[in-house]
């Protein structure tokens, strides 16, 4: 019995550290939540925070962590509102936005650690039908020079 327990405990923990413990934001360094914003834990959010961390990593980028979150709207103020929300947090730990992209289905912004070559922050958003997913990454980025 104990070896089955261990077997499936290692074969979930990967799962489980893909997904943040609490709504805090930024991997637990700032201890704050932002009001509606929730883990995207389920299969898919795990999928969609490592297609990302994926994608950075084949252009040489060193990742730190990668969190996805959910809000509960799809209206532009409230989706601004958490957005202006997260850049704060970003100010108040030192990063300043830098620059951001259009994507076919998300809109990325950027953020650089002041007083850093290439350490960064990068929140992607896509507004779906009925929920929006902000991916936050965090790392060091060559293009960010």
């Amino acid at each position: 019995m104990k070896p089955l327990f261990w077997t499936i405990l290692l074969s979930v923990l990967p799962l489980a550290a893909a997904c943040p413990a609490k709504p805090t934001l930024f991997n637990g360094s700032v201890p704050v939540t932002v009001y509606g914003l929730r883990p995207y834990c389920t299969t898919q959010g795990r999928g969609l925070a490592n297609s990302f961390k994926t994608q950075y990593l084949q252009t040489g980028a060193k990742i730190y962590y990668v969190e996805g979150y959910r809000l509960d709207a799809t209206d532009e103020e409230t989706v601004t509102t958490v957005l202006n929300s997260l850049e704060n947090l970003l100010k108040s730990i030192g990063y300043q936005y830098v620059d951001q992209g259009e994507g076919d289905y998300n809109t990325l912004y950027i953020y650089k650690k002041s007083g850093t070559a290439t350490r960064g922050t990068v929140i992607s958003v896509e507004t779906t039908e009925k929920d929006t997913i902000y991916v936050i990454t965090n790392g060091e980025f060559s293009w960010l020079k």
